[in-house]
């Protein structure tokens, strides 16, 4: 089960260049690493999984991701204003998205793909 981040959590990501629209709308996995997320901004809905790490994306909006995933710098995650419901990716478990990679869309991107 998911949780919202601690105060001390949300002082550390903002530390490391992170920031929220709001804070309350990420969960994360109960053993989630502060420390893994570096210059990044975050809209809307946003679930991480276990062993994460983000590393200057820019920013990462409505998206849920699995567990032991790595997003590198210049990666796009986001919708493209165009569907209905369903707007952003998901990414399963054991996904590396490279730098300068757009995942853009409903798609749903599967355990231990590279993108």
């Amino acid at each position: 089960m998911k949780r919202q981040l601690t105060t001390e959590e949300i002082k550390q990501l903002e530390h490391q260049g992170c920031s929220a629209e709001n804070w309350k709308n990420i969960l994360v996995h109960p053993n989630f690493k502060a420390n893994d997320l570096r210059h990044t901004n975050f809209e809307g809905n946003i679930e991480i999984g276990e062993g994460v790490s983000i590393s200057h994306v820019g920013l990462i909006k409505n998206i849920a991701i699995g567990d032991d995933v790595t997003i590198y710098q210049g990666v796009t995650l986001g919708g493209t204003g165009k569907d209905v419901g369903k707007r952003h990716p998901t990414l399963g478990n054991n996904v590396m998205v490279g730098a300068g990679a757009k995942v853009l869309g409903p798609v749903t991107i599967g355990d231990n793909s590279k993108i």
